[in-house]
């Protein structure tokens, strides 16, 4: 693990000779690795090149530094440059201030933990800055997925016992400077629905407003706006990845306009001002989430209007008129207003 040096130690002896007592009274440990796992022996994360420097060491006491190069977690996520002071009090481990790099960003803040038998509580308090979203999601093993760029900052402060999900309460926000947006799906369909061009869009505003209790990531409000189009949302994300939000899509003036007349229907005026929203949701998973817009905004009006935004919005192309008599059945077949078969966007 690395080399332990305890330049001053030295044994008492008690009274009856029959124990011994060794006395650290500073050690040192260079280039260590280290393995956390959970109660199930489940790898959590991996520290290398741990550097820890003891100078000062007493019964049930103990002050130093501590530098990692690497941290990297199960999922994925690395920090860079790990160091801190720490403080040992027989019950508790202190980290305060620590700094460290994650995304070409910084990461800051405290934390503790507890070392007596039985559940370890812990604290955590941390501030980021600067976080290149595109590098972290790759990291997350997300770069297919990654729809925005831009620098994030923000805070998380969490606190609970260790190992125990139930116990997990805090709050937290996120905000994205510099943001632009590329095939965000969601936005997309709107853009295909208007034969638009809304991909690589910059956002005037990109943030996320959240707490944790039970399990559950309560997110009190979720904000991507753009100069012409507005998401917004509302619910709770379970720790398994289950979606539940309640979502609004706003168009501003330009695009409302562009909307076909049965669609255009289904968005309502936003007050004091001339733009036009409609509500939605969003269920499924956080890796794939699942929506009812396309549903919400063509309603039940299942005409040609509606193949034509289906066509536009999956890619396919309208049928070679040959090709439309040999598919198609006779009209005769069809009941007016009956909904066919489509795949969801």
């Amino acid at each position: 693990m690395g080399e332990v040096k305890s330049p001053a130690q030295h044994a008492k002896h008690s009274s009856k000779g029959s124990k011994r007592q060794i006395e650290i009274q500073a050690a040192r440990i260079e280039n260590a690795r280290l393995c956390f796992v959970d109660k199930k022996g489940k790898q959590l994360g991996v520290l290398e090149g741990v550097t820890v420097d003891c100078p000062s060491a007493t019964p049930g006491k103990a002050a130093g530094n501590i530098a990692v190069e690497k941290v990297t977690l199960n999922n994925g996520l690395t920090l860079k440059a790990f160091h801190s002071p720490f403080t040992f009090n027989g019950r508790s481990l202190s980290l305060s201030p620590m700094d460290a790099r994650l995304a070409e960003g910084s990461v800051r803040g405290t934390a503790t933990l507890g070392t007596a038998p039985g559940q370890a509580p812990f604290t955590l308090d941390l501030n980021f800055d600067a976080v290149h979203l595109n590098q972290l999601m790759s990291e997350l093993g997300e770069s297919k997925k990654s729809r925005m760029a831009g620098a994030l900052q923000g805070s998380l402060d969490l606190y609970g016992f260790v190992g125990e999900k139930k116990s997990i309460q805090g709050s937290g926000f996120m905000r994205l400077r510099g943001a632009r947006m590329d095939q965000i799906p969601l936005v997309q369909l709107v853009g295909s629905a208007l034969q638009m061009d809304v991909s690589d869009m910059e956002l005037r505003q990109a943030q996320l407003d959240l707490r944790v209790d039970e399990e559950t990531v309560f997110v009190d409000s979720l904000v991507v706006e753009s100069p012409s189009i507005s998401l917004s949302a509302k619910g709770t994300s379970a720790f398994d990845g289950k979606l539940d939000l309640a979502a609004r899509m706003a168009l501003n003036a330009k695009l409302s306009r562009q909307l076909p007349g049965g669609v255009a229907a289904n968005f309502q005026a936003v007050p004091g001002g001339d733009w036009r929203d409609i509500g939605f949701t969003v269920t499924g998973r956080l890796a794939r989430p699942e929506t009812d817009l396309l549903q919400v905004m063509v309603g039940q009006k299942l005409g040609n209007q509606f193949l034509n935004l289906l066509q536009s919005v999956t890619g396919k192309h309208k049928k070679k008129s040959s090709d439309k008599k040999k598919t198609e059945p006779p009209p005769a077949q069809e009941a007016e207003g009956t909904p066919q078969p489509a795949e969801t966007p």
